[in-house]
Order: structure tokens, then sequence, then C-alpha cells
């Protein structure tokens, strides 16, 4: 099972309480992980993956015994993440519901789980976190940060605010910072948590969440994870006869119900809520100078078909990186399977990903 090997680590070296962005702090921070592979003894092999929105920290399996993970034909021994050559490391980011502090957690100060009272998280403060899993692991530079999505947004934050500490970034299928449609499809998506009469204003008693709201919330997130094109190919108008409705309906039904009962409603507003503050550009004098501070090299990737992160988001990044002389590899792939791509096509992912870890170690890029 993926939490035989779940580890924990209380951030500290002078991080408590842990300062947030918004204001505010936390008592002590907990962050959740998993590693796969082993650290090299001039520890300088480590990858970090960040995470998406409701994934947890199990990328892989561990052993053959193993729950297989979310980014399983990625990582693992021989994979274009191989874990023979480096060490891979997955972190629950915080406020998540994997282990990491978050609104499950118990607030120290008052013995019960902090619940709805979980003050705003900004991405910053995820990729401090994270930091603070270097720290503990021994090591001072990461060899990559690689994320998708939300994954995506830590890792161009990582390349801007901790450019000494990561020798090159790797960012799928995300913005610079949040824009309208985006923060639109979040805001819909919050709606129906909240509308669940068992949200109870965010009150609800751990376990008896709004398992619905959630549910319909993961639906709504999947027609932006996917694209017309490739639904009309893939379910066209059969009918499930067993589902009794069309099977575009039944998948929708199976995927979304999966969801309510293994996340929590207030991890998942809480990390949305954080999506919708992503701006490069805070603190800064302008966006542009935001994205310039990312000065390790960077490897871009968008997809044509992403509905919710389009093209002209990560584009524009990788424009600015590369007006102001900064060492960038931008890609778009044709795809029908908009921004779940990361998730499908493997191995034209993966031979990116081998060729940029290549030119990242010969100090050059390709």
């Amino acid at each position: 099972m993926a939490s035989d090997y779940l580890k924990t680590v209380t951030i500290t070296s002078g991080r408590k309480p842990f300062s947030l962005l918004a204001g505010g702090s936390l008592p002590e921070v907990t962050i959740a992980y998993e590693t796969w592979g082993e650290l090299s003894p001039a520890r300088d092999n480590l990858i970090m993956i960040a995470t998406g929105l409701s994934a947890s920290s199990h990328v892989a399996r561990h052993a053959p015994t193993d729950e297989p993970g979310w980014w399983e034909a990625m990582v693992g021994p021989g994979h274009p993440i191989d874990t023979n050559r480096y060490f891979v490391v997955c972190t629950n980011v915080l406020g998540g519901c994997f282990g990491s502090t978050g609104p499950t957690s118990v607030n120290p100060a008052s013995g019960s789980a902090y619940g709805v009272d979980f003050p705003v998280i900004h991405v910053e403060d995820m990729v401090e976190a994270q930091t603070g899993v270097l720290d503990h692991l021994g090591v001072e530079r990461a060899f990559t940060v690689i994320g998708a999505s939300l994954g995506g947004m830590l890792a161009f934050q990582w390349g801007a605010q901790e450019p000494a500490r990561v020798q090159s970034i790797c960012a799928i299928a995300a913005p610079g910072r949040a824009y309208a449609f985006s923060i639109a499809w979040r805001a819909v998506q919050r709606r129906v948590v909240t509308a669940d009469p068992a949200f109870k204003g965010g009150r609800y008693e751990p376990g008896r969440g709004p398992v619905a709201g959630l549910n319909h919330a993961r639906a709504i997130g999947i027609l932006s994870y996917r694209s017309a094109e490739e639904f009309d190919r893939r379910f066209g108008r059969d009918w499930d006869e067993e589902a009794g409705c069309f099977a575009v309906e039944s998948y929708m039904q199976y995927n979304a119900a999966k969801f309510g009962t293994r996340f929590d409603a207030n991890s998942y507003l809480t990390i949305a809520r954080s999506m919708d503050f992503f701006d490069l550009g805070r603190g800064a004098a302008s966006y542009e100078e935001g994205v310039a501070r990312i000065r390790p090299p960077a490897l871009v990737v968008g997809f044509t078909s992403d509905l919710l992160f389009p093209l002209s988001q990560p584009r524009e990044v990788a424009e600015i990186l590369r007006r102001e002389g900064r060492p960038v590899r931008y890609e778009e792939f044709e795809t029908v399977h908009g921004h779940d791509t990361f998730l499908i096509e493997i191995d034209r992912l993966g031979a990116l990903l081998t060729e940029f870890f290549a030119s990242v170690s010969s100090c050059g890029l390709a």
C-alpha cells in the first residue's frame, strides 16, 4: 500500500512558526512525501515531482505488490524519470489531505482539525515547505523540479523563488499566472462543493463532508482536462446498456464517483484558491520582471487542445524567458487529449524529458 512508504518531516530550521505570504502563520508544518531510487554520493541527482491539485505523493509503485501511482509509466527503473539514475521525491502539497499539514490537520491551539479555519496559502508557501524537505534530506540543490498543472506552477515558482536550489525546472501545461478563464472554472467547482448541504459552512465532521459536491466538482474538472475532439472520438453517441445512459455519461459518473470519498472538501477549496492567486509577477515591478527571476534552465511544454491553460499561457512564459536571455526550451504538443496529455502521451513526453535531462547534465540546453 502507498501508506507503507509514506514519510513525513516537520519543517524546522528557523521556520517555527511557519510564516505565510498572506499573513499569519502555522505553528508547525508537516510535509508528507515518498521517495524512489537512491541519493547519489554527491547528492546531486534529486528530482522533485510537484503534484497537481488532487494528486497524492504516490506517483509510482515501490514494489510489485504496491498500488499503482498516478504517473506510473513515467517514473521507475528504466522509465523516462529513471529511478536507477535519479533519486525521486514527490511531496503532498501544503494544504493537502494526504499527510501534509492542511485543513484536516489538528490545530495545536484548539486540539481539533483546522477545517474551514485553515489559513490562506499561496504557491510560494508550498515551495517554502518543499525546500524544508530538501533540507531534511541534506540536499542543497535539486537536479530538477518537474510538474504539470499546479505542479507546473510550482516548478515555475521554484525557478523564481529558489533559483540557487534547483539546477533546472520542467513546467508542463502551466501558466505563469492565473487567468480569468481558469479562475472561473475553479470558482464553479468550489460553488458546487459549498452548495452541498453536507458542507455545513465548512464545519462538517471528519469523514462526513460533501461527497456529492466534491463528485460534481470533479466532473466539472474532467471537462476542463479533456477536449471535445477526444470525447467525440472516444465515445461518440455510444449507448451504455448496462448503465442506461450514453457512454460518455457513464465515464463521467465513474470517474467523479471515486473522488468525493478520498479528498477533503476544505483541502480542495484551499488548494484551488492557491491556484487562483498564483502570479509570478507578485513582488516584482511587472509580470515580465517576475518571470525573469527564473534563472535555471527551463523546459516549458504546452498542449494545443488544453482548455484549462491554453497554449498562449505557457508560451508567454517561454517568450519572456527567451527575451531576457534565460536558457529555455519550449515545446508544443499537437494533441487531442487536452490538459491531461501529460498523463497519456508518456512516450512522447518521456523522450522530451530524457533529452532535456541530458542537456542539463552536460551544462547546456537542447
